[in-house]
């Protein structure tokens, strides 16, 4: 019963374990497809757009942090509690309780005593009594048999007992390092989005640039005062001014689309991330919007 009921605590601690496991590897992989995809995006538009080593290095950490969540010893275990089970069953099976028992044996030993008493004394010769001499040998045999049999399955029983105690403590440490490697794996996710929302708002502070400065951040001439510039000299000062102001809109224009492009495919990304908190205010990661909308 022992045994039974520790190994009915440790097929529930399985269950949980493995469905820990399941839902970890789920979320691991769907985080390391998203930490994935931004990274090739960054390398795709460090030379034209921005250009951050800290956040790629912060991202790389990232993933080694996300691969050593992954690493749990769940097979190990899952493959000892199976090797276990057919043990515990042939355990049950009980097979010193086959045949006839003591008491059967006993009472056809008894029968004959009160035959062979109710005989009278003229009528009982010698071997009467081998009948019940025979009974008695029988059951001493069989004593001496279910015995040893008692107590092979008696050491069978404590033998998977401890196995059973054995992998109690390590099951349940497997679900505690589980338990903590989730809360772990979605404070990267929320680093992750914090970072993604950091990088928006570089870009949108690019894009929201004073007029005046041209887009590499050079300003235009203004040391000479208009009033004592040739004709001529206006007029290209115009026209190059003119050519600036329409490169500027154009790269504006492109990347303002960027822009709103990543923001919408980060919004489809949050709404799959189904495993964040309930209670965190999405209304403050729309904030970009509001500033395009300014823009």
């Amino acid at each position: 019963m022992s045994l039974l009921r520790h190994n009915s605590t440790l097929s529930k601690q399985k269950i949980e374990m493995v469905s820990m496991y399941q839902r970890l590897t789920a979320k691991l992989d769907f985080f390391n497809t998203s930490l994935h995809i931004d990274m090739d995006k960054y390398q795709e538009q460090t030379a034209t757009g921005i250009a951050s080593d800290k956040l790629l290095s912060v991202w790389r950490e990232m993933e080694q942090t996300a691969m050593s969540c992954g690493q749990a010893q769940v097979t190990e275990l899952e493959e000892e509690m199976m090797k276990l089970q057919p043990d515990i069953v042939d355990v049950q099976r009980q097979p010193w309780r086959s045949g006839e028992t003591l008491e059967t044996l006993e009472g056809k030993a008894m029968e004959l005593f009160r035959k062979l008493r109710e005989k009278p004394r003229d009528q009982r010769m010698p071997g009467d009594g081998m009948e019940a001499a025979r009974l008695v040998v029988q059951a001493v045999q069989f004593y001496e048999k279910k015995l040893r049999d008692f107590y092979t399955v008696l050491s069978k029983t404590a033998t998977c007992r401890h196995r059973v105690m054995e992998l109690l403590p390590k099951v349940e440490e497997v679900v505690q390092k589980l338990a903590e490697s989730e809360l772990i794996l979605m404070g990267l996710q929320e680093r992750r989005q914090r970072e993604l929302w950091n990088l928006l708002k570089i870009a949108c502070s690019k894009v929201r640039s004073p007029v005046s400065g041209s887009p590499d951040g050079l300003r235009t001439p203004s040391s000479v005062p208009p009033l004592l510039m040739p004709r001529h000299s206006l007029q290209q000062m115009d026209e190059s001014l003119v050519e600036e102001s329409r490169a500027f809109e154009s790269r504006l224009q492109s990347l303002l689309q960027e822009t709103i492009q990543e923001s919408e495919s980060g919004m489809e990304m949050l709404k799959e991330w189904t495993f964040l908190r309930k209670d965190q205010n999405l209304s403050n990661l729309t904030s970009p919007e509001c500033d395009f909308a300014k823009i």
